[in-house]
């Protein structure tokens, strides 16, 4: 498992050819990449991982233009460790 504090050490990491399974990712991130555009980003490069979003706001509530496609996992904070499990297996397909 590897973790990163912002969208660009995330790439950073994805571009070492580490296999990932999943991006877990809250929608808000420091930086000048959030979330969604760092799972857009990802997905193009590797279609196949899962990815997981999570956030305080509600996914219809999210700030700014961006909106999380409807197939997309989701899970709100505070979450149990039992529904992070649950969307993990979700993603994982």
């Amino acid at each position: 498992m590897a973790i990163a504090d912002n969208a660009k050490k995330a790439l950073e990491y994805m571009a070492t050819g580490d296999p990932v399974d999943v991006l877990f990712t809250d929608i808000e991130l420091p930086g000048d990449i959030n979330g969604i555009a760092l799972a857009n980003v990802v997905r193009k490069r590797f279609p196949a991982i899962g990815v997981v979003f999570t956030s305080g706001y509600s996914p219809d509530a999210v700030p700014g233009d961006q909106r999380l496609e409807e197939e997309r996992i989701f899970v709100a904070k505070p979450y149990s460790r039992e529904a992070l499990a649950r969307a993990i297996k979700a993603a994982l397909g």
